[in-house]
């Protein structure tokens, strides 16, 4: 049941004409009870924007791209005498506890140009602005601002996530437990340069990326892993040479969340992996692979965004091929000649067997070049028959 306390005296009544209660005054007219609806919004708008205009407000930010890789920031505050705008670059507050300016603090002048991805924070000051205080009003009286902060990114962080281990099968050789051969590949797939310093893995595993790594910085196309542990890794990928280091933490066998974030603590990939997506990849021997490796990040929580490796252990700081290598074959004066078309930056492994079913046994490695090439290899024909395969990478 309503209760209005109306103008006629019934408390369920709409009321009418001018109604004045604590100095606020409004004309219900007629009354109904959309007048009454009415009069609810009109107030609450009201007592908002006498929140709004007690307080200073807070400055605001325009952004104008530049034709030199920076960004121009313009700040501009309420138009009250006295109001100066205070911001950093860095994301810390420019007042400090209490009502001091920080000292990282700078005086707003006029636009700022912005070269590097920031995180500005903003107030504006007026000492001689003061609100009301007292019953019904704010208790304190403030020459502050609320805080405006704002990431503005220069130059997007171009590493993004290529492979994923997160459920290693079985170990064919040595004494460490599968689990331990867990690995995740990034890759820069921009066109210039990325740091890694100040990157983190802040979901699902943990590591911090510091100037003190391994590898500090990723070429355009160029690979990078965090493993679990190692010594275990390297007893079963022992060319792996792009580690950056061990993470904490274990990946989820059953899926779990992931969380990637930038030096200024923005979030830069947050999604989900699931073991359902392909049973290849829940402990039978494939990783998680990119379909495409410039996809966007925000695509990742997909099954579609991922397949399983075409090489069991996965393919850790190489380029994991989904298209299966085509090997010709031409006979002569009993000698038989193999082509196929290798990669760039990827290595093989032929291996032969007198039995589609194995065993397999390595017949040659092929190491990586910096360019596509076309192989041919030779062979005598002093056999009945015998099957040959391509694995990559090459294998130890």
């Amino acid at each position: 049941m309503a209760r209005w306390g109306g103008s006629s005296g019934s408390d369920t009544s709409p009321r009418y004409g001018v109604v004045s209660a604590n100095g606020y005054s409004f004309d219900f007219g007629f009354g109904s009870y959309q007048t009454e609806i009415d009069f609810l919004k009109t107030w609450l708008g009201d007592r908002l924007n006498f929140i709004d205009t007690n307080f200073l407000a807070r400055p605001v930010f325009t952004q104008t791209a530049t034709a030199s890789n920076s960004l121009i920031l313009n700040i501009t505050a309420p138009a009250e005498i006295g109001s100066i705008i205070f911001y950093t670059t860095n994301g810390v507050d420019p007042r400090l506890p209490g009502g001091g300016i920080s000292p990282s603090a700078r005086t707003y002048s006029g636009p700022i140009t912005i070269s590097q991805n920031s995180r500005i924070a903003a107030r504006v000051r007026n000492l001689t602005h003061h609100n009301l205080t007292g019953p019904n009003c704010p208790p304190l009286s403030s020459p502050w601002s609320g805080i405006n902060s704002e990431l503005v990114i220069v130059q997007p962080v171009s590493i993004t996530i290529t492979e994923i281990m997160y459920h290693p099968g079985d170990l064919p050789i040595g004494t460490n437990a599968a689990g331990d051969c867990e690995f995740i590949e990034l890759k820069n797939i921009g066109a210039t340069p990325c740091s890694l310093i100040g990157l983190q893995f802040t979901n699902g595993i943990q590591f911090a990326f510091t100037a003190t790594n391994a590898i500090t910085n990723l070429a355009p196309g160029e690979y990078a892993l965090l493993v679990k542990n190692r010594n275990a890794f390297l007893e079963r990928y022992p060319g792996a040479t792009n580690i950056v280091g061990e993470y904490s933490g274990s990946f989820d066998n059953s899926g779990e969340r992931l969380q990637f974030v930038g030096p200024l603590g923005e979030t830069l990939i947050d999604f989900r992996y699931e073991d359902f997506w392909y049973p290849d990849t829940d402990g039978n021997g494939a990783s998680l692979v990119a379909v495409d490796e410039s996809a966007s990040v925000n695509l990742m929580g997909n099954a579609e965004f991922w397949r399983p490796s075409s090489s069991a252990g996965g393919s850790p700081g190489n380029r994991d091929w989904e298209i299966p290598f085509a090997l010709e074959a031409a006979v002569q004066n009993e000698h038989i000649t193999r082509t196929f078309s290798a990669g760039a930056g990827q290595s093989y492994s032929i291996q032969t067997a007198e039995d589609v079913q194995g065993p397999w046994q390595n017949f040659l490695n092929v190491p990586s070049a910096s360019t596509n090439r076309v192989l041919n290899i030779g062979d005598s024909l002093s056999f009945d028959r015998r099957f040959y395969r391509i694995i990559s990478p090459q294998q130890p």
